[in-house]
């Protein structure tokens, strides 16, 4: 009798379904797949409906340069329906806004060629006003406003040439200004025309299913067929590559995902979101202006390109260039890669980017046993201490973050699960004894999630590893993968109406640490805290109007914490030398500069640039290699590199870039602490 109940609802809701467009059957299906499988569903009503009216906005026109009042007037009927939309009403807001916004494009590109045919005028007292949601009046304020938004992206491109030089004059800017306008305005053109040429409507379409699965919570996403494909993609391990996959996505190209192993994941320098400012392929610039994703990673696809520079900007703002030499996949034996660091004391030094594993493939590559491999070379070479540097790692397998706890601590709880349905789960260490008993530090910062969260939280539960670095990002939560099709499981996601329609990843459970608390939304407090690039940036969990919230579990759960670490006295330590460091006092003078820093954007030119000098990256202090210690890799590897040639390169570059980090440096220094005063 109940089966055939199910039947006869699942016959009823396909019915329903059949002759209904593809977005009709989009909405409601992510809607019935959100709701059955989320932690905590939100109520689909006109409060929901109007945040993810704002919300389609604000990913359209961050900057309101290209929707007028007149065109948010036409669209505000559709605020309180969009609810009404989900649960079956005909979607007709999505094409009224593609409509809309397709119009807007389209008149943006003359008013591009008209500004691109005179020169600016940056002597004027003149202002941009970075501002959500203050749309122009009516076309003739609109073009104002357009014009004053790319004379602050000329003025942009200037100051990011000259940022170094100590004696910008007015002569020099008139004279850096043709040029300048000429890139702004006809990259704007080509990224408009990408757009359009694209369909606008299936872009809006596709965002708008976006915006409204991440408006249950920030990690519940929509993506359709070919971004899942993308993704399987991206897990291969047959090609030569980079090791990166780019995305386009507010006109700017983006990391995708990074390739574990991978030569852009070993070089710990590029992360996932980064915006991809600059190529230069065998000494030739690929040009990146306006160009899709797909057409650059063509390029660098060529068996003629082997070595290239790329240059990313992170979300602090900070800009790096690395270079990176194509290369072969790597297997489990060295997808980590184990350093020694020679200083007052011979520590081991490993950077996990991710939680990484081979889903569904027993025996193959996995973070926590390519760890382990790492620390028993390691252990070989004598090392007295370890750093496990977690900074930049945005989680994975929570199965592998527990298999990594079972390396350095002996039996016992890992962590708590609560799962849709109310219930709770202790999840435990998988495997008895430990691999590494000596000092441990884990280092962290404000773009350590999830997994690595989860590691350092319990870690510092059990007293067994003092956690350097800055609050971490505050994510508790756990995702699945589901397909848009309400008849399919997780284990037949590739079924016929997910390939059509798309899929989405769910938040179905929260995590939680040993002690009954959660990082949600609090982060990992580290027991010794250093300055951080990311307070620059209000990028956190905390951050997400839509986060879900900080709870407890009260339920008892025994374990055996160890002695510790003398926090207090390494702490007082560290904040002694980190006063007297001329990096991280520069820091901390450019985090107080961004933090001062107007909506207000000024468009006269000296005005500008000292605006930008004042909060520039470059004022942060990096000279050279830190002459402290040295940097070698452990014995087994540097005889591997010996019989590779395209590591040879990649890993000395990869040395110097740890001879640089001061917070390494520190870390170091922190270990030497405790081994002297145990």
């Amino acid at each position: 009798m109940r089966f055939a109940l199910l039947l006869a609802c699942t016959l009823t809701f396909h019915l329903f379904l059949w002759g209904q467009s593809t977005l009709d059957k989009q909405l409601v299906l992510l809607t019935r797949v959100i709701e059955k499988n989320h932690y905590q569903p939100a109520i689909i009503d006109d409060t929901f409906s109007s945040q993810v009216f704002n919300r389609l906005l604000n990913t359209l026109d961050p900057l309101s340069v290209s929707f007028t009042l007149e065109d948010i007037n036409k669209l505000e009927p559709f605020r309180y329906q969009i609810d009404d939309e989900m649960r079956g009403k005909k979607p007709l807001f999505a094409q009224q806004l593609a409509t809309l916004f397709e119009n807007r494009l389209r008149k943006m590109l003359p008013i591009i060629d008209k500004l691109e045919a005179r020169p600016f005028e940056f002597d004027s007292p003149d202002f941009f006003i970075d501002k959500k949601q203050d749309f122009p009046a009516d076309e003739k304020a609109s073009e104002q406003k357009i014009y004053r938004y790319y004379k602050m992206k000329v003025l942009e491109h200037i100051t990011d040439e000259q940022i170094d030089n100590a004696a910008i004059t007015k002569s020099l800017v008139q004279q850096l200004e043709a040029a300048a306008r000429k890139k702004v305005l006809r990259n704007a053109k080509a990224k408009i025309e990408y757009y359009l040429s694209n369909g606008v409507v299936k872009q809006v379409e596709d965002t708008y299913l976006q915006i409204i699965a991440s408006n249950y919570d920030p990690h519940t996403n929509f993506f359709g067929p070919e971004e899942k494909k993308q993704f399987d993609e991206a897990l291969s391990s047959e090609n030569f590559s980079f090791g990166f996959s780019l995305k386009l996505e507010g006109g700017k190209c983006l990391v995708q995902s990074l390739t574990p192993g991978g030569a852009a994941w070993r070089s710990g320098n590029i992360h996932k979101n980064d915006e991809v400012t600059a190529i230069v392929a065998d000494g030739k610039n690929i040009q990146m202006d306006g160009i899709h994703a797909p057409f650059v990673l063509n390029e660098l696809e060529k068996a003629s390109v082997q070595k290239i520079t790329v240059t990313v900007t992170s979300a602090d703002g900070i800009t790096r260039s690395v270079m990176l030499q194509k290369q072969q996949q790597q297997n489990e034996e060295n997808t980590v890669r184990g350093y020694v660091l020679n200083g007052n004391v011979k520590a081991g030094y490993i950077a996990l980017p991710s939680f990484y594993t081979e889903w569904g493939n027993n025996g193959s590559s996995s973070c926590a046993n390519d760890v382990a491999k790492e620390i028993v070379k390691l252990k070989r070479d004598g090392i007295t201490g370890l750093i496990l540097d977690l900074r930049y790692n945005e989680g994975g397998s929570l199965q592998e973050a527990l298999e990594l706890m079972g390396i350095f601590i002996d039996v016992g709880p890992g962590c708590l699960v609560r799962d849709n349905l109310g219930g709770t789960t202790v999840l435990k260490d998988p495997n008895r004894g430990t691999m590494y008993d000596g000092p441990l530090v884990i280092m962290i910062n404000g773009q350590s999630a999830s997994a690595s969260e989860l590691v350092a939280g319990t870690l510092q539960d059990y007293k067994r590893a003092l956690i350097v670095g800055s609050r971490s990002f505050g994510k508790a939560t756990m995702q699945a993968v589901y397909p848009l099709d309400t008849t399919s499981t997780l284990l037949s996601a590739d079924s016929e109406l997910a390939r059509l329609y798309g899929y989405v990843k769910v938040t179905g459970g929260k995590l939680f640490r040993i002690t009954g608390k959660t990082v949600q939304l609090n982060g990992v407090t580290p027991d010794i805290i250093l300055p951080d690039a990311f307070h620059a940036v209000a990028y956190t969990e905390r951050s997400f109007h839509n986060a879900m919230t900080a709870d407890t579990i009260v339920k008892k759960v025994v374990f055996n914490s160890l002695p510790g670490y003398k926090t207090e006295v390494l702490s007082a330590n560290s904040k002694t030398r980190v006063t007297g460091n001329a990096f991280f006092n520069s820091l901390n003078q450019f985090l107080e500069a961004v933090k001062n820093r107007s909506d207000t954007i000024p468009l006269e030119w000296q005005a500008y640039i000292a605006r930008e000098k004042k909060a520039a990256v470059n004022n942060i202090k990096i000279a050279g290699e830190q002459d402290t210690y040295t940097v070698s890799n452990n014995s087994f590897d540097t005889n591997l590199i010996r019989l590779a040639d395209y590591l040879k390169e990649t890993e000395e570059e990869a040395r110097h870039k740890i001879r640089q980090d001061h917070y390494i440096g520190e870390v170091l220094s922190i270990i030497n602490d405790i081994i002297k005063n145990p």
